[in-house]
């Protein structure tokens, strides 16, 4: 197991900094993706693309839950998922019942969407994180 990484800085900053905030439920997390970090509980992995198994669909089912407004700014998340690829970072955040998703392409703010998916997604999404942080 690896050390635990710290909290991700990009999302708050970004939260504070982004472009646009996005109210529609339309969210799809950007394909071009090449690695994974998991982060929960004091306990992080990174994963390649191919190692994510289920995480890609899950993602996607998690953002495009309906829109709500984004009050979780203030809330430590209790999972962290962060995907980078070239020039680009996607952060999905679990905070209690809903979703902050953050986009940065080259490096810049892009948008950060906040999102209220049903609970059997974001419990599905849940075990399969467990499920890898325990490889």
């Amino acid at each position: 197991m690896q050390a635990p990484l710290a909290p991700s800085a990009l999302a708050p900053s970004v939260t504070r900094e982004a472009a646009t905030v996005s109210r529609a439920g339309s969210a799809v997390i950007d394909d071009n993706w090449a690695e994974a970090m998991v982060q929960a509980r004091g306990r992080s992995v990174r994963l390649q693309r191919a190692q994510a198994d289920r995480l890609p669909a899950l993602l996607n089912a998690v953002v495009r839950g309906p829109a709500a407004p984004p009050s979780v700014a203030d809330l430590q998340p209790s999972l962290t998922i962060e995907l980078t690829g070239p020039g680009s970072a996607d952060t999905v955040e679990i905070l209690g019942a809903q979703v902050r998703y953050t986009r940065l392409r080259d490096g810049q703010p892009k948008a950060v969407t906040v999102l209220t998916p049903n609970a059997a997604q974001l419990q599905a999404l849940q075990a399969e994180a467990d499920r890898l942080l325990g490889r």
